[in-house]
């Protein structure tokens, strides 16, 4: 995947409507931090009316009581902001993290829709950075941009009146250079949405590389090619820094620009103050209260100006996320799904199966029929379909033409969660989870007995390994199951499909690498457990081939024209 071209608007439209539809849920702990902020807001424009009274009335009056007075008022002013500075933080970081967890929840069982034939052309890594930074980008806008136009509207507007109460002709000074700073940063919009994309379109780049290297260690040392990712990694680092430079340049003339309007406007009211002062129209205390208000006025109005810049930054990012909301799953749930019946238990029939992979015709015109408990070896040169076709059988996809039925249902009709615990496939592909040899052998069963993992690995040639360990089925198979050989990976995939007691088992050249002993060892554990499961074996070791009653033997097809 790459930065993508900018959404139209009415899928732009689609996607707020999409994270909009996390917010009602959210809305009383929301308002909840909302209240508090406008609160804090609020005792905030308190103070420099403290701090007038102390210099107007306080001090000239020769007292210390009603000094002390003041200033006690506003250290318990500050001692209260603190407090509820510290119960808002919280109530934030419990609302705000919740928000960013539903929009990446939802955004994972999306992709855990799509079929394995997609991410077979997708990035890891480009998938990662959408599902970190951008989903945390357009979280931070949709809250704190809220939380933030809320909390600096109600300062702004108390601060303008506070000023106004003051001074009304300084306070009209004060937004004359309003203009020209929103049309510094109109100017700047667009820029700073175009660079928001490249970064965010580099960052993945540079999460790709790892997600690509890292797994591939051994193969990079083997080849002695630590040099040429080396030089890779630096490029991408070179292209990343370049893009950052850039968007640091726009981002500084795009808060610089506005701020020198800002200074030379505050200039110009000190100016003026100091004249009301000295000709008596305004007391010091005002003066001095009207400053503090133009600096609370000053930050929010700055932020304000800023969120509109944010909102284009965030809309590159909600773009990147559409990108991947708008892919469609391949396969979906049945409306209304059917049950499996009691028997015959494996019984699958392909009628006219036809496939395609973009231009290439896989096969078509394919049928057969595997009877409950048969045993039958699917061949063919590499590219004839033979992986293709379990993908079919375990519904990873659907045939472009034809149709395929479990038992007398149509595997359309059945729910992908009953299909899936009915046909099991063991692929060559091993791939295990981080945990320990229990929880991938249990993977997915809910419940499964211990007594029964066990008896599974035992069954899969892994029951003499097991009981050396010292923590036995608990020990961790580490990342991508690399703390076990290649065979000890194999075995334990078979385990756990033998612990599911499927009626179809599906086993794609996952003796290729076992020890021809093994090999025999696990076909007959099979054929003495499940005397009635349905295997069908995808292999090219003849030995293998002899054991099953007939064999499907695949042609490749030429390309379609």
């Amino acid at each position: 995947m790459h930065a993508g071209p900018e959404l139209p608007l009415k899928d732009r439209r689609r996607m707020r409507a999409w994270v909009a539809g996390f917010l009602p849920s959210r809305a009383p702990a929301f308002l909840a931090v909302l209240a508090l902020s406008v609160l804090a807001a609020g005792l905030g424009l308190v103070q420099p009316l403290l701090t007038r009274a102390l210099i107007d009335d306080a001090l000239p009056s020769g007292q210390l009581a009603p000094v002390v007075r003041i200033c006690g008022l506003i250290f318990a002013l500050s001692a209260f902001s603190s407090g509820l500075s510290y119960v808002t933080r919280l109530f934030y970081v419990r609302v705000s993290g919740g928000l960013l967890f539903d929009l990446r929840e939802a955004l994972f069982a999306h992709l855990m829709s799509l079929s394995p034939r997609w991410f077979a052309h997708a990035r890891e890594g480009d998938i990662f950075s959408r599902l970190d930074g951008d989903i945390s980008e357009v979280q931070r806008f949709v809250f704190d941009g809220a939380l933030a136009f809320v909390t600096a509207l109600i300062t702004l507007v108390g601060a303008t009146i506070g000023m106004a109460s003051l001074n009304a002709p300084l306070t009209a000074l004060c937004f004359l250079g309003l203009p020209l700073q929103i049309i510094l940063l109109a100017r700047f919009r667009p820029r700073i949405e175009h660079q928001a994309r490249l970064l965010r379109a580099r960052a993945a780049d540079l999460s790709a590389f790892f997600f690509e290297t890292l797994p591939t260690v051994r193969h990079i040392q083997a080849c002695s090619a630590e040099p040429v990712e080396s030089a890779r990694l630096k490029r991408l680092n070179g292209a990343y820094l370049d893009e950052l430079i850039r968007q640091e340049k726009l981002n500084f003339f795009a808060g610089a620009a506005p701020s020198l309007v800002m200074s030379a406007m505050t200039a110009l009211i000190f100016v003026f103050g100091a004249a009301a002062v000295l000709g008596q129209a305004m007391t010091i205390g005002a003066m001095v209260a009207f400053s503090s208000y133009l600096g609370r006025a000053s930050g929010p109005l700055q932020s304000l100006l800023g969120l509109w810049v944010g909102a284009k930054r965030t809309t590159a990012s909600l773009d990147r996320l559409g990108d991947l909301l708008h892919v469609q799953p391949e396969v979906r749930e049945a409306q209304h799904p059917r049950s499996l019946p009691p028997a015959p238990r494996g019984k699958i029939v392909a009628r006219d199966l036809g496939l395609c992979h973009g231009a290439r015709r896989i096969f078509s015109g394919l049928s057969f029929t595997l009877g409950p408990g048969e045993r039958v070896a699917v061949t063919g040169p590499s590219g004839a379909g033979k992986s293709s076709l379990c993908d079919l059988l375990m519904r990873f996809y659907d045939p472009d033409e034809g149709g395929l039925t479990l038992d007398g249902v149509a595997m359309t009709e059945l729910a992908l969660d009953d299909l899936r615990q009915a046909v099991v496939m063991v692929s060559q592909d091993i791939a295990l989870l981080p945990g320990s040899l229990f929880e991938n052998v249990a993977y997915g069963l809910h419940g499964l007995p211990r007594a029964a993992a066990e008896r599974a690995l035992a069954a899969a040639g892994l029951g003499d390994f097991v009981a050396s360990l010292p923590q036995g089925m608990d020990t961790p198979v580490g990342g991508r199951g690399r703390a076990l050989s290649g065979g000890q990976r194999q075995r334990l995939a078979i385990a756990r499909a033998l612990a599911t007691n499927p009626r179809v088992l599906i086993l794609d050249e996952v003796t290729t690498g076992l020890e021809s002993e093994l090999s025999d060892r696990i076909f007959d554990t099979i054929d003495l457990l499940f005397p009635t499961t349905t295997l069908l074996i995808v292999s090219h070791d003849p030995r293998v081939v002899q054991r099953c009653s007939r064999v499907i033997a695949l042609e490749a097809e030429e390309a379609r024209p």
